[in-house]
C-alpha cells in the first residue's frame, strides 16, 4: 500500500485541508446540536457521567470484572463443540450480552425523556406567560372603550388574570388605580339624601381592586387611590390595608368591616361614612374629617393620628361607641356630640380635644390625659371615671 492510499484512507491531510475539514465537522455538529437540542443535552449529560464516573468505576473494579466475564464468557462459547450445547450456551449468552449494552442506553433513554419533558413543561409556561401578557394589554386597551359593555368585560379579564397569574397581579391593580385617578368619576348626584352613585364600571374596578388585594399575601402592593373622588362608594369587607387614600373624598362610603389598616386616610372626607367594625388600627387619620361618621365597633388601636398635628380632625358626632382607642393620640380633636359609650380610651391622649355634649357613659378611659379637655355637658359615667 503507497503513501497516497495511506493519506487518503486515514485522513492524512495537509494543514489548510485538516483546518478546512475540521470546520466542517464543526458547523455539521453545530447544525445538528440546533436542530436537536435534548439529543445534544443528553449526549453532554451520558458524556460527563462517563468522564465523572467512569473512572471511579473502573478504579473499584466493575470494569475489568465486567471484560473479564465477557471474555470468560465468549471464550467458553467458543470452546463448545456439541452444536445443541453452543445453542443453549448462545440462548444464555446473548440476552446477558444484551443487558449489558443496553444498560447505557436505558440511561440514554431516560436522559431524553426527562428532558424532553422538561422542555415541554417550560415551553407550556413560556407559552401561557405570553398569553397572559397578549391578554393583559388588550384588556387594557379595552378599558378605554366609549362602550361600558366593553370596559366591563375589560375589567372582569383583568381580574381573571390577576387571580390566575401572580407575576401580573401588581401590574393589574396598579393600571385598575391608575385608571381610577386618572378618569375622575363624576358621581350621579340624586335628588332625595341618598348618597351620590358612581358610574357601574367604576364601582366594579373598586370591587376588583379589593378582591385582587387579598391575593397580595405578602403585603407588598400599594393600592393608590390619593385624591379621588369616590362618594358613596361600597366597600363592605374591602381588603385595603396600608392603601393610599390621603385627601380621598369618601363622604359617605359603605366601608362596614373594611381592613383599613395601617391606610394613609390623612385630610381624607369621611364625613357620614359608615365604618362600622372597621379595622382602622396604625391608620392615619391625621387632619380627616369624620363629622357624622358611624365607627361604632371600629378598631381605632395604635397611631391612630399619627403625623404631625391632628388639631384639625373633626370627628364630630362620630359613632365611636365600644370602639378600640386604647392609647390612641386624640389630642386636639373634635369629639363634641360624639358618641363614645362603652369606648376603650386606656391611656388615650385627649388633652385639649373637644368633648362638650359626648356621651362617655360606661366608658374605660383608664390613665387617659384630659388635660385642658372641653368637658361641658359630657355625659360622663363616675364609676369608671378615673383618670385625674
Amino acid at each position: 500500500m503507497n503513501l497516497g492510499v495511506i493519506i487518503r484512507r486515514w485522513g492524512i491531510f495537509p494543514r489548510r485541508e485538516a483546518i478546512r475539514r475540521w470546520k466542517g465537522f464543526g458547523t455539521r455538529i453545530g447544525t445538528w446540536r440546533r436542530a436537536h437540542p435534548s439529543g445534544w443535552i443528553a449526549l453532554c449529560i451520558l458524556l460527563g457521567f462517563t468522564v465523572l464516573f467512569g473512572p471511579v468505576l473502573w478504579g473499584i473494579g466493575w470494569g475489568p470484572l465486567l471484560t473479564d466475564s465477557a471474555s470468560d464468557a465468549l471464550k467458553a462459547y467458543r470452546a463448545i463443540n456439541n452444536p445443541i450445547d453452543k445453542v443453549e450456551a448462545y440462548s444464555k449468552l446473548a440476552p446477558a450480552l444484551g443487558l449489558l449494552l443496553a444498560a447505557p442506553l436505558t440511561f440514554l433513554g431516560f436522559t431524553l425523556a426527562f428532558w424532553r419533558t422538561w422542555n415541554q413543561h417550560r415551553d407550556g409556561e413560556l407559552a401561557t406567560r405570553k398569553l397572559d401578557v397578549e391578554s393583559f394589554a388588550k384588556a387594557v386597551e379595552q378599558l378605554g372603550h366609549n362602550e361600558i359593555s366593553i370596559r366591563l368585560g375589560a375589567v372582569l379579564a383583568l381580574e381573571s388574570l390577576g387571580k390566575a397569574s401572580s407575576s401580573l397581579l401588581s401590574p393589574i391593580i396598579q393600571v385598575l388605580c391608575a385608571y381610577i385617578r386618572e378618569k375622575r368619576p363624576n358621581p350621579v348626584q340624586r335628588d332625595d339624601d341618598s348618597p351620590a352613585r358612581l358610574p357601574t364600571d367604576i364601582q366594579l374596578i373598586l370591587e376588583i381592586i379589593s378582591r385582587l388585594k387579598t391575593k397580595d399575601k405578602d403585603n407588598q402592593i400599594t393600592v393608590d387611590l390619593h385624591d379621588t373622588d369616590l362618594p358613596g362608594v361600597s366597600w363592605f369587607q374591602a381588603t385595603l390595608n396600608s392603601a393610599n387614600l390621603s385627601k380621598a373624598k369618601l363622604n359617605r362610603a359603605y366601608l362596614r368591616e373594611a381592613d383599613l389598616s395601617r391606610a394613609k386616610l390623612n385630610e381624607a372626607n369621611l364625613i357620614r361614612a359608615d365604618l362600622v367594625e372597621a379595622n382602622l388600627s396604625g391608620a392615619d387619620l391625621s387632619r380627616a374629617h369624620l363629622s357624622g361618621a358611624n365607627l361604632r365597633g371600629a378598631n381605632l388601636s395604635g397611631p391612630f393620628l399619627s403625623g404631625g398635628t391632628n388639631r384639625g380632625t373633626s370627628l364630630f358626632e362620630a359613632d365611636l361607641s365600644g370602639a378600640n382607642l386604647n392609647g390612641v393620640d386624640l389630642s386636639g380633636a373634635n369629639l363634641s356630640g360624639a358618641n363614645l359609650i362603652e369606648a376603650n380610651l386606656v391611656e388615650a391622649d385627649l388633652s385639649g380635644a373637644n368633648l362638650s355634649g359626648a356621651n362617655l357613659n360606661g366608658a374605660n378611659w383608664d390613665g387617659a390625659d384630659l388635660d385642658g379637655a372641653d368637658l361641658k355637658d359630657t355625659i360622663l359615667d363616675p364609676a369608671r371615671l378615673s383618670a385625674p
